[in-house]
């Protein structure tokens, strides 16, 4: 299919018929991982074809959802994750977390188990994740 020798049409089609877009190999020419073949006196063999049009952007992904019980559902996977018995203390204390206040207290001991039991930047992984789904505090100015 890519020989140097077909023109920048002809490759688009033939990209077409593998189920590719044309922009794909509009980019893959841009990128130089196609390039045209050059005749005797080293003009290029093919015409590139011009660029397509880029499609419009789709709106972003909403937003996360954010809830206390999602934030408690994350810390459970981390937990059981990390923690091979359902009867570790920090699962336990997760399990009981009813309110803001105690699940942030038991993500607290998780914390301090998951610092003694993997990287660093998994633990800031894991904080930036539970923060991301508590919805923001009552009274505190956003």
């Amino acid at each position: 299919m890519v020989d140097g020798q077909v023109t920048g049409e002809d490759l688009a089609a033939r990209a077409g018929q593998l189920g590719l877009e044309a922009q794909a190999v509009f980019e893959l020419v841009q990128a130089g991982f196609i390039q045209s073949a050059t005749d005797v006196a080293g003009e290029p063999v093919f015409v590139q074809v011009a660029q397509p049009q880029p499609e419009t952007l789709k709106p972003a992904a909403p937003a996360r959802k954010r809830s206390l019980a999602a934030a408690r559902m994350y810390l459970m996977d981390i937990a059981a994750r990390t923690f091979s018995s359902a009867e570790h203390p920090v699962r336990q204390r997760l399990v009981e977390a009813t309110d803001r206040a105690s699940v942030e207290s038991a993500f607290d001991a998780l914390l301090a188990a998951l610092r003694e039991a993997t990287s660093a930047s998994m633990v800031e992984q894991v904080e930036v994740s539970f923060r991301g789904f508590l919805p923001a505090e009552e009274g505190v100015a956003g």
